[in-house]
């Protein structure tokens, strides 16, 4: 364990014979996003990158090993919120998202995270409240606020769920060059497809 990882790799393979159920793991650092991309076509979630002098370090987490994921972009327009708690308690905890199908706005999903206090503070000054949902198909969330769908943002999210929600959204960025009838579901059925 006290042995870089291209060293134990090497202990390992004089050590195993590897099988249909044992292989080891080999090292493609000049091709890594083919690699990448085919683990992707496999239906694989993501690789994890290591750095070949990197130490085994059980339970912790290490600089020298990180997890690549995939990640879909979209731009989804703001319908709610749920209020902020604790230094939040300002702004919001969650965004509750949509993306239209025609005219009408469907909720994808929430985000928390990925927010600036710049962001949080720019973000909850723009919104208008309303008395009730824009979604077509409302989330029921405690204490949820309503407000006009008029702002767009941009969040990735790992996939789309198979009931058409976000898994692990974060927010990027938002996004003033675009309108919310812009942000329409055929980007999260093109991209979960």
């Amino acid at each position: 364990m006290d042995r870089p990882l291209h060293e134990r790799k090497e202990v390992l393979r004089e050590a195993l014979e590897e099988s249909e159920s044992v292989t080891i793991a080999d090292a493609f650092p000049e091709i890594g996003e083919d690699y990448f991309q085919a683990a992707l076509k496999m239906g694989i979630e993501g690789v994890v990158a290591k750095k070949k002098t990197s130490l085994y370090q059980p339970g912790i987490r290490s600089p020298d090993w990180i997890k690549i994921k995939k990640s879909l972009k979209l731009d989804l327009v703001i319908g709610g919120y749920i209020p902020g708690k604790g230094e939040r308690e300002p702004y919001f905890g969650g965004l509750l998202m949509g993306a239209y199908s025609r005219d009408r706005l469907v909720y994808v999903g929430r985000v928390g995270s990925g927010f600036s206090e710049l962001e949080l503070r720019q973000i909850s000054g723009n919104f208008h409240s309303i008395p009730r949902s824009p979604f077509l198909n409302p989330p029921r969330a405690p204490g949820v606020r309503w407000v006009e769908p008029d702002l767009v943002v941009q969040v990735s999210a790992l996939e789309i769920t198979e009931d058409g929600h976000l898994r692990a959204p974060v927010f990027l960025r938002t996004r003033d060059d675009k309108v919310p009838q812009e942000c329409n579901l055929d980007q999260i059925n093109y991209q979960s497809a």
